[in-house]
């Protein structure tokens, strides 16, 4: 199931990926996980915050569907040069 991660109060997706087990997403999802996504090497462009909300999304077109989880996060740091 794809996951998108976005910043909670202007709804910049800061990343997305593609998951086949969610059993970690969900957990952080239950206990409000601290998450840091790093997006270079030397930690310069990051995103810290608290998975704070959810929202599940079903697509149907055509008889296709598409499921997503969009993660919400209160961050408390960002920096990102590229967004």
């Amino acid at each position: 199931m794809l996951v998108k991660f976005k910043e909670k109060d202007d709804h910049l997706i800061v990343f997305e990926k593609e998951f086949n087990d969610l059993s970690l997403i969900f957990e952080m999802l239950k206990q409000k996980a601290i998450m840091n996504i790093f997006f270079d090497p030397e930690g310069d462009e990051r995103v810290s915050g608290r998975v704070c909300d959810y929202e599940y999304t079903i697509e149907i077109n055509k008889g296709r569907v598409k499921e997503s989880l969009v993660v919400a996060l209160d961050c408390y740091e960002m920096e990102l040069t590229n967004y």
